[in-house]
This record gives C-alpha cells, structure tokens and sequence, in this order.
C-alpha cells in the first residue's frame, strides 16, 4: 500500500506570510507547527513542504519542522496534471491558505494565514480532523486491497 502523503504550504501555513516577515526575512514558524509534523512522521505519514516561490523558500519551513530538503518541492501549476517535479507521488492531503490554490482532485484543508500571532492554534484546531481523514483513507484503502485480493481469489478458483 502506498504511503499517505500531506503537503504542507510554506508562506502563511508554516511560516509567517505577512508582508513585513517577508520583507526583513524574521519569518515565524507556526505554533505546534514541528510538533504536529513530527507525531504525523511518527504515525508514518510522509509530509511534504512545498511553495509557490520555489524549493528554497519551502527548504527553510522544512529545515524548522525536521524534515530533509528531499521532502521539499515548488508548489506546481494546477491548471495541468500534478507535476510537482520530484515527488514522487501526488498528496492525499493539502494544507493550504489560499482556498484559490486548491486542487478539487486532493482534500484540501484551508486554514487562516499566519502572520506571527504568539497565541495561534489553528494547527491544533485541525489536528483531528488531519488524523480522521488518514484513518478514512487508511479503511478505504484496505477495503479496495481486501476487494481486490477476494476478486483474484475467485477468479484462481474458477480457472
């Protein structure tokens, strides 16, 4: 079974996205932000960060949370076909600001910017319902596997 996939964006999700962050690069990582990416690496969920200015703004985002570089990719163009370059599979799961970047073919969760905010906990708000979509998905996907394996069950029995 393939893995369970959640990309992450970086400007306004992980890091602070506001202009003034921005402009003096004292971009601040999200509350909870490296804790909840680090218990979903703990359940086996591959997380990628990825960004619409490119794999070096999403490597720093990345580098805060504990993730490699390899995990860290430019957000792609959702008017063709996912062709995130590199990643080797498509996300199950997109968090993202920006309800205009949704892709309708991925569950897309759509959370307020951040823009510095000490008492943000956004994160923690969504942190359920993250876990009850991997654990829909996870179901789903041994149901299909078990389907599957009956199926070729029946047709060796016939033949």
């Amino acid at each position: 079974m393939r893995d369970f996939v959640i990309a992450w964006d970086t400007d306004g999700v992980l890091l602070s996205g506001d202009s003034k962050s921005q402009a003096t690069g004292e971009r601040k990582l999200r509350p909870h932000a490296k804790e909840i990416i680090q218990d979903l690496e703990g359940k086996g969920i591959t997380n990628y960060v990825w960004s619409r200015a490119g794999k070096s703004n999403a490597e720093d985002a990345a580098g805060r949370v504990g993730l490699s570089r390899s995990r860290c990719f430019a957000k792609p163009e959702w008017s063709t076909p996912f062709d995130a370059e590199g990643m080797s599979q498509p996300p199950d799961l997109v968090i993202d600001d920006n309800d205009g970047e949704s892709v309708l073919a991925y569950l897309n969760i759509v959370v307020p910017a951040f823009n510095g905010e000490e008492d943000d906990h956004i994160l923690l708000d969504i942190f359920p319902q993250i876990l009850d979509y991997i654990n829909a998905k996870a179901e789903s996907r041994l149901l299909n596997l078990l389907k599957r394996l009956s199926e070729s069950l029946h047709a060796s029995a016939i033949s």
